[in-house]
């Protein structure tokens, strides 16, 4: 599985002025691997994020998902293709991890036993005693674990990562870092994670800067 960008150029208006976010920004994304995004604030971490889960649209260039326009099958690309991770978890509170889960089911048009929901909870370390209680009971660390679970649950290509960890301590940061680094290994997925953290930057397969309207490998 390769996301493939190409001569990407992104801008948006702020206020009389056009703010240059990507200039023909170059950079593939493979699966198996866990690729780290590092960048000073308001450099466009979470915006090239927005343009690989097609929330925003690039004004030029490309990007595709082994050969394929994402942008040319948006809908079908998120529903099947891609699975978000948020600093912030964007559960329903009211609702249990497990309700949580069988909602993402069915917006994808996806239907699944319970047997494998538990599976991909007990994948990151979320027992059935613990999925049953309201989101808003847990703690930062179990919700999301269990948001993770949600992204993972139709099975994507890619999970789009925006400081899954912001939140949390230090040991809870890296048993999620654990957590996406063993999806990526043993399951092939393609992780594309925005951090602050230099730390699991470190534990991450491939790490790039934001900077200067450009991503840049290995800095």
């Amino acid at each position: 599985m390769k996301l493939t960008v190409n001569n990407l150029n992104f801008a948006y208006q702020d206020g009389e002025q056009e703010k240059i976010i990507f200039e023909n920004v170059n950079v593939q994304f493979a699966g198996g691997q866990v690729h780290v995004i590092l960048g000073a604030s308001g450099s466009g971490k979470s915006t090239l994020l927005a343009l690989l889960g097609t929330v925003d649209k690039p004004q030029s260039g490309s990007i595709k998902l082994d050969g394929q326009d994402i942008f040319a099958r948006d809908t079908e690309y998120r529903k099947h293709h891609i699975g978000f991770v948020f600093q912030n978890y964007n559960l329903i509170e009211d609702l249990s991890g497990m309700e949580n889960i069988e909602m993402a089911l069915a917006i994808a048009d996806n239907m699944k036993v319970k047997d494998t929901i538990l599976g991909v909870l007990n994948l990151v370390g979320i027992d059935e005693a613990t999925a049953k209680k309201r989101v808003n009971k847990l703690s930062g660390g179990e919700q999301q674990r269990i948001a993770i679970a949600r992204a993972f649950i139709n099975n994507p290509d890619i999970i789009l990562a925006d400081e899954p960890t912001g939140n949390l301590d230090p040991d809870t940061s890296l048993i999620i870092m654990n957590i996406f680094l063993r999806l990526a290994h043993e399951y092939d997925k393609c992780i594309i994670l925005v951090t602050h953290n230099q730390d699991l930057a470190k534990m991450g397969d491939c790490i790039y800067t934001v900077k200067n309207h450009s991503i840049l490998k290995g800095e």
